[in-house]
């Protein structure tokens, strides 16, 4: 069983397959030095509405 695709895990270098380190918008493998660059993500904007509740 592989628990690669896990969530919250972390991602393996596919050159040498140790396990790989963030760093600003990136993961960086210290082993071989694979990099690879992640794409920033954009924030769903805040809701402006009224609370289900009333509040």
């Amino acid at each position: 069983m592989s628990f690669d695709n896990e969530l919250g895990a972390q991602p393996r270098c596919p050159t040498c397959g140790v396990v790989m380190r963030d760093e600003p918008g990136a993961t960086m493998c210290p082993s071989c030095g694979r990099r690879e660059a992640h794409d920033d993500v954009v924030m769903p904007p805040s809701f402006d509405g009224p609370a289900i509740r009333g509040g």
